[in-house]
């Protein structure tokens, strides 16, 4: 909060509710962190691997990518690490 009030050119010490992140809840918090993010960061292609990471694919880009599965989510094993595990990532499919 102390960044953000910076940023406002506001008193530091000072809570100020207009700018301040408190009493959200967890996904009221990582929704407000990932759209900080986004504007922040927006030309660093870091935005796909947060919706990845934090499962908010479907709900931010349901309706350019329709057909998200969980799955998605999930990267492979290379062959070589799946052959020597004998398994390739639980839920992984390749369809």
């Amino acid at each position: 909060n102390m960044v953000r009030r910076r940023a406002f050119n506001l008193p530091l010490t000072t809570p100020d509710a207009s700018v301040d992140l408190s009493g959200l809840s967890q996904a009221e918090f990582d929704a407000a962190v990932i759209s900080e993010r986004d504007h922040e960061l927006c030309f660093e292609f870091d935005r796909w691997f947060d919706l990845i990471r934090k499962r908010m694919l479907d709900e931010v880009a349901g309706q350019y990518l329709p057909n998200v599965s969980e799955s998605d989510y999930l990267y492979p094993i290379p062959a070589y690490d799946a052959k020597t595990l004998g398994s390739q990532n639980p839920g992984y499919t390749t369809e």
